[in-house]
């Protein structure tokens, strides 16, 4: 029997006025409720487990958490799936691994995975699962290899079993050139015995960064120190960890031009090159163009003589203007949210709108609405 946990608690700071609790964004949301292609991260990543034997679910919640139980409940109704879903409540130890509490003195394996990572629909979570079983592993851990191993945590493996032989939470951060190796990609399986010796290790936090009990910090070097089996299974399908805008922005183009493979709602409609994506019922005038990778959500209405070219549009959106490679998240029904409106002299590129009036141009920007003025960043 195999139970997962999914790491929730992140604000997404990276995110800036797309999920930050400020004066600002009014509708703050949490990270794993950030929009791709239409659906919350989370949404995709609890999809993937459908694939699996997980029946059981515990999602660690922290900041606004109670959007995430409010929106998936028990899964039944978003995710068509009779999962058993349960969230933490108030949880004072912190750190990832401290999310293996919600597990304590259960039977049966782990499945870890963070709630920003984001795979390719193609790689079934079962083969990760297989492989641990097969090896008898007490760790296993989902790596890929990269190019450039820098802002990520690395593992060392033998060139024969996949056994890990060192592992460590980005060590070269600050090295001036590109180095390739394995990377952990924050999907784990761990068995019993490891999960529960894991937990044998937390304390209570005084770091700010938490690393006491973090699982690449400091939690699996001391497993893999005390002998506990490690494995690294391949991945070669496309991986991607949101942490910046521009990585939420770049991984739209990555689903909708079939880069990456991911489940995108609505009916698709292809013409020529273009594929447009169009959910429920929105209002879209005849005279409007669409090209190249669109989606477009119920409520939303392209009007006039408007032009989108690989542009993610959400409800509440009122489009006159040129938009090019762009994200309009809207509400999605998680949220009252703003509207959002472009008018027809407006040009925008490679920006996202949370929600206000843009009547001027913008690019690489993200702008958002306080309920007095219009607020606008770069885009991180």
């Amino acid at each position: 029997m195999i139970k997962a946990v999914v790491l929730a608690k992140g604000s997404g700071s990276r995110l800036g006025l797309m999920t930050s609790r400020n004066s600002v964004n009014r509708n703050s949301i949490p990270k794993g409720m950030a929009m791709l292609c239409g659906r919350p991260l989370l949404w995709h990543i609890l999809s993937s487990l459908k694939q699996t034997e997980v029946h059981d679910i515990r999602i660690d919640r922290g900041y606004l958490g109670e959007q995430i139980e409010n929106y998936f409940g028990d899964g039944r109704q978003k995710l068509q799936n009779r999962f058993n879903i349960q969230y933490s409540k108030d949880r004072t130890m912190r750190g990832t691994a401290a999310s293996l509490e919600l597990l304590a003195g259960q039977k049966g394996t782990t499945l870890v995975h963070y709630g920003d990572v984001i795979i390719d629909r193609r790689f079934c979570l079962n083969d990760l699962i297989d492989f641990h079983n097969e090896k008898n592993s007490d760790v296993t851990l989902l790596v890929k290899h990269v190019n450039d191993v820098r802002t990520c945590g690395i593992v060392r493996l033998s060139g024969t079993d996949g056994k890990i032989l060192e592992l460590a939470e980005k060590p070269y951060l600050d090295y001036p050139t590109q180095i390739p190796g394995w990377i952990n990609c924050a999907v784990y399986v761990l068995s019993e015995r490891a999960r529960e010796r894991c937990l044998s290790y937390l304390q209570p936090e005084e770091d700010p960064d938490n690393s006491k009990n973090d699982f690449m910090k400091n939690i699996f070097p001391k497993l893999l120190k005390e002998g506990f089996s490690f494995h690294g299974f391949p991945l070669n399908h496309f991986w991607r960890s949101v942490d910046s805008q521009s990585s939420l922005l770049d991984l739209q183009w990555k689903a909708l031009s079939g880069e990456m493979n991911l489940q995108i709602p609505g009916r698709l409609h292809k013409k020529g090159n273009s594929k447009i994506w169009i959910e429920g019922d929105p209002t879209i005038s005849r005279d409007a163009e669409l090209r190249g990778f669109v989606y477009i959500s119920s409520g939303a209405s392209i009007n006039g003589q408007a032009r989108i070219c690989n542009a993610v549009i959400g409800n509440n959106g009122k489009i006159w203007g040129r938009i090019e490679n762009s994200i309009f998240p809207g509400a999605f029904g998680i949220l009252s949210s703003d509207d959002f409106e472009v008018g027809e002299r407006a040009l925008i590129r490679r920006s996202i709108v949370c929600s206000g009036k843009i009547h001027s141009n913008l690019d690489s920007q993200v702008a958002a609405w306080d309920g007095k003025e219009l607020v606008v960043e770069d885009l991180t």
